[in-house]
């Protein structure tokens, strides 16, 4: 039961990393740690998602989705660093 359980909660963090990702307002006004836990929690998912082995369509468009919010996130924690060099 407790597998289950941490499965639903790392599905769930996954889910509002997406959320996340997806709203340009929240997106901008979410914290570094909030950006860096979400971009964590879309990390695990891809891994568990690359080791599934259910149909192939589905696993690439789960990988999409999920890949193109760490992405997403990745940039907005980009574009808060200070420019080196300036």
């Amino acid at each position: 039961m407790l597998h289950l359980s941490r499965r639903a909660t790392a599905t769930n963090e996954c889910l509002d990393a997406v959320r996340l990702a997806q709203d340009p307002a929240r997106l901008h006004e979410a914290s570094a740690a909030k950006l860096v836990s979400a971009a964590a929690a879309c990390a695990k998912t891809l891994e568990r998602v690359s080791e599934a082995t259910e149909h192939v369509e589905r696993r690439a468009s789960a990988f999409h989705v999920i890949d193109r919010a760490r992405r997403l996130l990745r940039r907005e924690l980009q574009r808060r660093e200070p420019h080196k060099g300036h």
